[in-house]
């Protein structure tokens, strides 16, 4: 296992691929998103968005209800999961779009000041470059939580090179282009087909 490369399976839940937000794209992509976890060398992390009963109270209480945890949509679908697990993957709830704590995970207690705060972002960006090779992101949907992940490990990993798998990632015919296009501009590296 090379320790310095992390694959991200993000929110690959039944909710968002045949539940309240079924997406056709989102179950076409389930085995190119195994095939990533599988032939992954690296540690793999994956994230469920995690609602709660309070779901309609919140600002993404527009969209359809989804992902409320314990119900069967807040699942992974069942070949991801297994692929997740043989992968001994590590899983983070997220209440939101975006993942606020991956430096803890790249970086350990190395991430934080001796008061508990996090670095700065130039502290952040030089031990990310000195000891992550990439990241890569594969899963759904792409021109939200895709994105704003990619953006998230951006603004902490300036110098690191983040990776979008496109063929293994899932939106809306139209939102998939412009998150795609966005993220370009943006210098992730876009794999657009498999090797």
């Amino acid at each position: 296992m090379n320790p310095k490369e992390y694959l991200i399976v993000i929110d690959m839940q039944k909710d968002f691929i045949d539940g309240s937000l079924a997406n056709e794209d989102a179950k076409a992509i389930i085995g190119a998103v195994v095939v990533e976890i599988r032939e992954w060398k690296g540690y793999v992390f994956y994230t469920m968005d995690t609602h709660g009963a309070d779901f309609k109270q919140t600002l993404e209480g527009v969209l359809p209800e989804h992902c409320i945890k314990g119900t069967e949509g807040w699942k992974f679908e069942e070949s991801i999961q297994k692929a997740l697990d043989d992968a001994y993957a590590t899983k983070i709830e997220k209440p939101t779009f975006g993942y606020l704590g991956w430096a803890k995970y790249f970086l350990g207690d190395d991430a934080f000041n001796a008061d508990g705060s996090l670095k700065s972002q130039e502290e952040l960006a030089k031990l990310g470059k000195e000891r992550i090779k990439r990241i890569r992101l594969v899963g759904t949907c792409t021109d939200i939580c895709v994105i704003s992940n990619a953006m998230i490990l951006r603004a902490m990993f300036k110098d690191t090179p983040i990776e979008i798998v496109e063929y293994a990632c899932a939106a809306t015919p139209g939102a998939q282009d412009a998150a795609i296009l966005v993220m370009k501009r943006c210098g992730f590296t876009i794999i657009r087909q498999a090797a």
